[in-house]
C-alpha cells in the first residue's frame, strides 16, 4: 500500500526532529527524545517508500534554538554552558531553521532524501 496517490508525482516532506533523538537527555525528557528518534526513523522509512513517486522526505534535527519560552524555562547559565560546548560558540535562531526547511522543501534540494540534517553550530557532529 502506498501513501501517495498513483496520479501524484513529486513533492517534499520536511519533518522536525531534534538532536535529542540522538543524544538523549538527563532533564527528564525521555518521552521527547524517544519521539524525536521515532521521527528520524519515520523520515528514512517514508523516504524509501515514496521515492518511486518522486517525493522526497527529510528531517531537521535542531540543536538549541533560542526562543523566549526557553528563556523562561532555563536559567542563563544553561545557555552559557551550551554555548561553551558548541564549536560555533552560540545558540541558533529560529530563522536559521526556517531557512533550512525552505531549502529542503525547494527544488534546490532535488537530490536529497532520507536525510536527517542537524542544525546546531557543531554541537552534535557524527559520521
Amino acid at each position: 500500500m502506498s501513501l501517495v496517490p498513483p496520479d501524484y508525482a513529486g513533492g517534499s516532506i520536511v519533518n522536525l526532529a531534534s538532536v535529542m533523538g540522538w543524544l538523549g537527555s538527563t532533564l527528564g525528557e525521555a518521552a521527547y527524545c524517544a519521539a524525536k528518534a521515532g521521527v528520524m526513523g519515520l523520515t528514512r522509512a517514508t523516504a524509501a517508500e515514496v521515492a518511486p513517486h518522486g517525493v522526497r522526505v527529510n528531517a531537521i534535527a535542531p540543536g538549541l534554538i533560542y526562543n523566549p519560552h526557553l528563556g523562561r524555562l532555563f536559567a542563563p547559565q544553561f545557555f552559557e554552558e551550551w554555548r561553551a560546548r558548541t564549536p560555533l560558540g552560540r545558540v541558533g535562531e529560529p530563522e536559521e531553521v526556517a531557512e533550512l526547511a525552505l531549502f529542503l522543501a525547494s527544488e534546490r534540494s532535488a537530490f536529497i532524501t532520507g536525510e536527517v540534517m542537524t542544525i546546531g553550530g557543531g554541537y552534535y557532529m557524527h559520521a
